[in-house]
């Protein structure tokens, strides 16, 4: 367990260990994937933000340090409703 902390230490943000990334002849390709899930749930937390700054900015200048905000307990999570068919034969 502590070779792997000791090896975790050494990953960096990229997710790749320091051993790769700073070797002469590691080479590393940018890839970048949309995710539509994601995309939707970004958009919905800048809708929700706008909205949360305006119930914000309505409890006044210096709001009270225990009132209650709009996103107070929010938690977010996304569900599946409905499994798709992922057969070969529907595509």
């Amino acid at each position: 367990m502590l070779e792997l902390r000791l090896y975790d230490a050494e990953v960096c943000s990229c997710g790749h260990h320091r051993s790769l990334t700073n070797h002469p002849e590691a080479q590393f390709a940018i890839e970048v994937e949309t995710c539509d899930v994601c995309a939707t749930v970004a958009k919905f937390q800048r809708i929700q933000a706008a909205e949360d700054e305006k119930q914000t900015k309505a409890l006044g200048a210096k709001p009270d340090p225990a009132a209650a905000r709009p996103d107070d307990g929010r938690r977010i999570a996304v569900r599946l409703t409905e499994m798709p068919d992922l057969t070969e034969d529907n595509p």
